[in-house]
């Protein structure tokens, strides 16, 4: 039996009966009085377990998207290089490997593969420690073609990018998980009746994580929209400030105004802001339009959304993809990359904890899941190109890509 969410909106019957509200002045349309009454009643049913995991929106890697609190710093700001002894910081007292053992701090630098979102390899931290091509003079991004099958790759490769009808630079952003793609897969199969005995004892388990894990995204991204609307309520009746003061200062005979005072109120208390709101309706939104989006391929060439426009079936396909290693979203490479080799001399930012690197930018970790293909090709091409180490992001931290259903 499928297990149902604890998301979902109250029933239909609240709706139909809100539909009856009358707008009034200063107060938003008839759909967003809707769904704050909605959220608000639902709220109210839910467990305190079921409230933390509500209030604990993760992306598609698992990871919380609220930001943690800032961790011990040493006299000098920083605590990731730090010693415990020395700073009174526990870190990886590299800086003080580097006093005790006096390192050369020259020499041929070591090639750093960082397999990820991307990187910022204009960064200021990151200045003269990004690789180069050899065959790029300068470094500089110009038409090159050294016979590898990766035109113009001057400073890494892009594996979710491709080119506009105009030899323009594209870029996958958001994408499908393994688990959607799996599930399109073998309900074709299904679907045409030549799915084998084995495939369909994994169409069935797929079948329910698919179900359940997409109806849960889909519920949450109804519950934030529900918050965004409590919140542009008092917005439009006059609200201040996102305090509970400010909150309590809002006046209304309005019963659906009352309901969304309650609400933010219970959000503030959970530390629940319009910024965290939006963040959240990014994260869910992306979920619900790309992630679990049976119709959505960014990939195969045959079809109207793809981008990358390569072969899928073809694993050593080579030349796909485009030479822009930063993409839409290089924060999370940029900072990876950052922890190794952030430059320690420049008073900038922090310490990086390797100082005679250089990273090699590869491009194959979207949000949302990385393909097999992608990740092995990222790592033929840094070893191919001279990489010595890769350090690869992914959804577990004991394989690369995540979720394994084979």
């Amino acid at each position: 039996m499928q297990k149902k969410s604890t998301y979902l909106l109250v029933p239909s019957l609240i709706a139909i009966s809100q539909l009856a509200l009358a707008s009034q002045p200063g107060v938003p349309t008839t759909p967003i009085r809707v769904m704050v009454n909605e959220t608000a009643l639902a709220i109210n049913n839910l467990s305190e377990k079921e409230l933390q995991k509500l209030f604990d929106v993760k992306n598609s890697k698992g990871e919380s998207i609220r930001h943690t609190e800032t961790p011990p710093q040493n006299e000098a700001g920083l605590w990731a290089t730090s010693d415990s002894k020395l700073d009174g910081v526990e870190g990886t007292s590299t800086d003080k490997a580097y006093q005790s053992f006096r390192v050369p701090a020259q020499g041929k630098p070591i090639i750093v593969a960082v397999i990820d979102s991307g990187v910022d390899i204009t960064h200021v931290d990151l200045k003269g420690k990004i690789w180069s091509n050899p065959s790029c003079k300068g470094g500089e991004v110009k038409v090159i073609d050294d016979g590898d099958g990766f035109k113009d790759d001057c400073h890494g490769w892009n594996f979710l990018g491709g080119h506009d009808a105009h030899g323009n630079n594209m870029n996958v952003g958001p994408t499908t998980l393994e688990v959607t793609r799996e599930y399109v897969r073998l309900k074709k199969l299904h679907d045409a009746g030549t799915i084998s005995a084995e495939d369909t004892d994994l169409f069935a388990k797929i079948s329910a994580d698919f179900t359940e894990q997409r109806d849960e995204k889909q519920a949450l991204y109804e519950r934030y929209q529900g918050f965004d609307a409590a919140y542009k309520l008092l917005y439009a009746n006059g609200l201040t400030a996102e305090t509970a003061n400010a909150v309590n200062a809002v006046t209304s005979t309005d019963p659906t105004v009352t309901a969304a005072k309650a609400l933010v109120l219970k959000l503030l208390d959970r530390k629940v802001d319009t910024a965290y709101v939006a963040m959240a309706l990014g994260e869910l939104g992306d979920a619900v339009k790309y992630q679990f989006n049976m119709d959505y391929d960014p990939y195969s060439a045959n079809s109207p959304q793809s981008i990358v426009h390569d072969h899928p079936e073809v694993l050593d396909e080579k030349g796909y993809g485009n030479n822009d290693v930063t993409g839409p979203d290089a924060s999370h490479g940029t900072h990876v990359s950052g922890i190794i080799a952030a430059n320690r001399y420049n008073h900038i930012g922090v310490l990086g904890q390797a100082r005679n690197v250089v990273i090699m930018p590869v491009r194959a970790v979207p949000n949302g899941d990385e393909r097999d293909k992608d990740i092995g090709n990222a790592i033929y091409f840094a070893v191919n190109h001279g990489a010595s180490i890769e350090t690869c992001f992914s959804k577990t931290n004991t394989r690369c890509p995540g979720h394994d259903y084979s």
